[in-house]
């Protein structure tokens, strides 16, 4: 028995530094991150608040009021052209900015694919002025389209940009593939139903229903 548990964990750990030593490798070879704004001019609205600092601690981000991605490519050799929109989940009150959207696009990188990670405004903060059903859905609206719109630049091919989100987050996925929206490719009124995404452990709510998944 003794044996069978130093060998478990012995396993564990060559798991564990091999896993770290293929993030080290992605760190490496991809370009240095690079956070750029949603609007120029800040948010619609918003724009006196643009300038307002974020709050970040440990594992979290908050008091967003100059909505951003930060894009993270992979190696020009390795990309697929795929890209994905991560949205980090956090109850709108913080954005669990490390573990649901650096670590996942860092995975995303080493399977060639090329990440954005979403700095969303957040409702459920104290005092916050923003709408839950409004602007976390316009900030993920407006990122799909700024990634579509230099996709050239980084190498995506605009038929394939998906949107990951976790928790909170999922439900802003929700919020632009399935509400009735502006279909940025055309300027026609539109949905992304048809986007490809996925929704971790997130609540949807519908009326006065909600539906865990």
């Amino acid at each position: 028995m003794a044996l069978y548990t130093t060998h478990m964990v012995c396993l564990c750990r060559a798991a564990f530094v091999a896993t770290s030593s293929l993030l080290a490798v992605v760190v490496v070879a991809q370009q240095r991150p690079v956070q750029v704004a949603l609007w120029e001019k800040g948010a619609p609205g918003f724009e006196k608040l643009r300038n307002e600092p974020e709050e970040a601690k440990d594992y979290w981000v908050r008091h967003i009021n100059n909505p951003s991605v930060t894009v993270f490519l992979p190696p020009k050799e390795t990309a697929t052209g795929a890209a994905v929109v991560i949205c980090p989940g956090g109850g709108h009150r913080e954005l669990v900015y490390n573990a649901e959207g650096v670590e996942p696009a860092l995975f995303l990188n080493s399977l060639g694919i090329a990440a954005f990670v979403l700095k969303y405004r957040l409702s459920r903060e104290a005092n916050s002025p923003y709408a839950i059903d409004k602007h976390p859905r316009e900030d993920a609206y407006r990122a799909m389209r700024l990634v579509r719109s230099r996709a050239r630049e980084w190498n995506i091919d605009t038929g394939r940009v998906g949107m990951l989100g976790f928790s909170a987050g999922g439900e802003v996925v929700a919020m632009v593939a399935y509400a009735p929206g502006i279909d940025h490719r055309t300027g026609n009124t539109g949905c992304y139903h048809q986007l490809c995404q996925w929704n971790i452990h997130c609540v949807l709510r519908q009326r006065h229903q909600s539906t865990h998944l």
